[in-house]
């Protein structure tokens, strides 16, 4: 009997140990759930750090990073910088032109203007809408998309697909 309370101990704390997950408020209200393998918190700064398999989900927004630091103030989250090889982030549902998802190695989140830029070999995708560029600025209020290229980069690629009902103009 002290055996099988013992490795059920062990086992939640393992649990527990693995999956720390933080909930704060947004800047428009809605949760923000901040899950990593680490995560450290220094309140006299308002900076937390995560590491190791970061995930961020705010209503239909969902980021996974390698790393992710998140700057608060007044107990919401002004800001979110995070990186991997790559960042992906997925807005919206899985319909068939419903879901954008967009890779990158470098993210900054500002969640006062709602704006999110992500550079580093950005691949964005829509349906079967396919953008390629140094550099993407996306404003989540609007789903308004701004890609370019800095001066050392190729030029941005697009591959635009007509929509289904749709005709092309003459």
């Amino acid at each position: 009997m002290p055996t099988r309370s013992l490795i059920r101990c062990a086992f939640v704390s393992l649990l527990a140990s693995a999956l720390p997950l933080a909930v704060v408020h947004g800047e428009n209200g809605a949760p923000v759930y901040l899950q990593a393998n680490d995560i450290r918190y220094d309140q006299a700064s308002g900076l937390s750090t995560y590491r190791g398999k970061v995930r961020l989900t705010r209503a239909d927004l969902r980021i996974r990073a390698d790393t992710a630091s998140v700057r608060q103030r007044n107990n919401e989250i002004a800001s979110v910088r995070a990186s991997g090889k790559p960042i992906v982030l997925r807005k919206g549902l899985a319909t068939v032109d419903g879901l954008t998802v967009i890779r990158g190695e470098q993210l900054e989140f500002n969640t006062i203007s709602n704006t999110i830029i992500i550079t580093g070999n950005v691949i964005t995708t829509r349906g079967r809408d396919t953008i390629r560029s140094a550099r993407l600025t996306y404003h989540l209020d609007n789903n308004h998309i701004i890609a370019d290229r800095d001066s050392n980069a190729a030029p941005v690629l697009a591959d635009l697909w007509p929509r289904a009902g749709t005709t092309p103009e003459q």
